[in-house]
């Protein structure tokens, strides 16, 4: 059975369900996020997408990312991701939300903001609101990451410092959505 994007419009009111490449091909805007996995040191894991992705292949971006399908919630999304690219399962999620004044707890992602994005690739699109986590999880998970390779060729943890450095002196090694995605969870991470 295929997973269906959810369509919607910029208030993010549900328009309707599409198949993953038709609505990227057809440049429809539909629901996404991404998730920045923060460790005790303050460094934040980064993964180089897989070079055979359809876009993007070969560039450092957020720990994961996915858009969430039909009938799914953000936790149930997240675990789903964490497993397929990561190759780890992390427990049921609850989600914290800043703006409700949610601190950075083990175990419970705190979900930041959105933002808008579009860009295109070669006759693809991303058209989307990208929702964005920080998670801290339980340390004892990072020795069990195995890297998916049809999507992550590499994990590194990078300290803030080290990933604004790189930012501003070599942004196209960046998924085009990272740097809105990135500022984003700066706003989470100060609010430890």
């Amino acid at each position: 059975m295929e997973s269906l994007l959810i369509l919607i419009d910029r208030d993010e009111n549900v328009l309707g369900y599409g198949e993953k490449m038709s609505v990227h091909k057809e440049g429809l805007l539909h629901k996404a996020f991404s998730v920045f996995v923060a460790d005790d040191y303050d460094r934040i894991l980064l993964q180089k997408r897989a070079l055979c992705k359809y876009h993007s292949g070969g560039k450092w971006s957020n720990t994961c990312c996915s858009h969430l399908y039909k009938d799914e919630d953000y936790g149930t999304a997240i675990r789903r991701t964490f497993l397929d690219e990561l190759g780890i399962l992390i427990p049921d999620l609850r989600i914290d939300s800043f703006s409700e004044g949610g601190r950075l707890d083990v175990g419970i992602p705190l979900y930041i903001d959105r933002f808008y994005y579009f860009s295109q690739y070669d006759g693809l699109s991303e058209h989307e609101i990208d929702h964005v986590f920080l998670y801290k999880p339980d340390s004892r998970l990072f020795s069990a990451l195995t890297p998916n390779p049809q999507e992550v060729s590499e994990l590194r943890w990078f300290s803030m410092a080290d990933i604004e450095s790189m930012l501003a002196k070599r942004p196209a090694d960046f998924s085009s959505w990272f740097p809105q995605a990135f500022r984003i969870a700066m706003k989470g991470f100060s609010n430890r």
